[in-house]
């Protein structure tokens, strides 16, 4: 805990923070850990850029590019995307804060559909890649997430299937998210059982979405708690001075 004395106001830290679901991505923990962190060491701005680029922003559009499709799977491969979709948007109603977008134009993520992915690994059938930017100062912050996604459109000497395409998107949105991968079979962040897809999200990744974000809303409000009481004591102290 931090406390801090400034122009004779007292400044007090906020609570030890609590610790993300279980089944939230490491790397994640360690981004909001060091978010909680800069708050702490009084850069506010800091911290609410990076708390915010983990809620991701409330409009975060997707465009599909459905012309990296076979032409005659891009109807069963839409339908796939749009139930992968659906998945998450009856997980989170109205906290889902992606928009699917009919323009590539300002789309914050690209999806598309790609024989094999950069890794090359041919047990991987979808991957996302995203990036994370923050700018601030004492005054003000800004941040943008985007990110790639591919998806395997092939099986071996087939076509995937839309309960496959179902299961590749609803997972590559769950990394979006903050959700980390599983072994666990019956689990959208697990791997795709080819021929038997687990197309639909567990009460416990659901939950631990949930529960995320709003921890990450709770620290946006202690951070703009702590940065207005600051910004009020300057004034204070301006004020006093000027007397």
């Amino acid at each position: 805990m931090i406390t801090a004395a400034l122009v004779g106001v007292l400044l007090v830290g906020s609570p030890p923070a609590e610790a993300p679901p279980r089944l939230i991505d490491p790397q994640l923990v360690g981004y909001y850990g060091r978010a909680v962190a800069a708050r702490e060491g009084g850069e506010y701005q800091k911290s609410l850029a990076m708390f915010s680029l983990l809620l991701l922003p409330k409009t975060t559009t997707v465009f599909v590019d459905y012309a990296t499709a076979p032409p005659a799977q891009r109807e069963s491969f839409r339908e796939g995307i749009e139930r992968g979709f659906a998945l998450w948007q009856d997980a989170l109603g109205a906290d889902l804060p992606f928009r699917l977008s009919q323009s590539p134009n300002g789309a914050a993520i690209q999806v598309r559909f790609v024989e094999t992915l950069q890794d090359g690994a041919s047990f991987h059938k979808g991957e996302i890649r995203s990036k994370r930017r923050i700018q601030w100062n004492q005054e003000v912050h800004y941040f943008e997430f985007t990110a790639e996604i591919d998806v395997v459109s092939t099986a071996g000497q087939r076509y995937m299937t839309g309960d496959e395409i179902v299961h590749i998107t609803a997972h590559e949105l769950g990394h979006a998210l903050g959700l980390g991968d599983t072994r666990e079979m019956n689990r959208i962040m697990g791997p795709v059982l080819l021929g038997n897809p687990f197309s639909r999200i567990s009460q416990e990744e659901a939950e631990s979405v949930r529960e995320f974000r709003r921890m990450v809303r709770s620290q946006i409000a202690q951070t703009k708690a702590l940065l207005s009481t600051r910004t009020d004591a300057a004034k204070s102290g301006l004020v006093s001075l000027n007397r």
